[in-house]
C-alpha cells in the first residue's frame, strides 16, 4: 500500500529507478529498514525520498515510524540457477 502511495509522490522516472524494487527488510519498536539495491541507490533514498516515505508509511500505518534505508542483501539465486 505504501508504494501505491509513493507511485503518486514521485514522478514515474524517480520511482521506477529507486523505489521499485526496495524491500522493507525489518520493522520493530517504531522503526521500518528499507533496503535498496546498492549505496548509491539508499544514499538517493535518504537524499531525496526519506520524508515522503515516511510520511507515505505514516499514513498507511497510522503511527509515526522512523525509517532508515541499507542496502538489501542479494537474493538467493532460484534453485535452478544455483547448481
Amino acid at each position: 500500500m505504501a508504494l501505491t502511495k509513493l507511485r503518486r509522490k514521485f514522478d514515474r522516472a524517480e520511482f521506477e529507478t529507486w523505489l521499485r524494487d526496495t524491500e522493507i527488510l525489518s520493522t520493530a519498536n517504531g522503526s521500518v529498514v528499507i533496503g535498496g539495491r546498492n549505496t548509491y541507490g539508499v544514499h538517493w533514498l535518504r537524499e531525496h525520498a526519506g520524508p515522503r516515505v515516511c510520511a507515505a508509511l505514516t499514513e498507511v500505518l497510522g503511527r509515526p515510524v522512523d525509517v532508515r534505508f541499507e542496502v538489501a542483501p542479494p537474493s538467493p539465486l532460484p534453485s535452478s540457477l544455483g547448481e
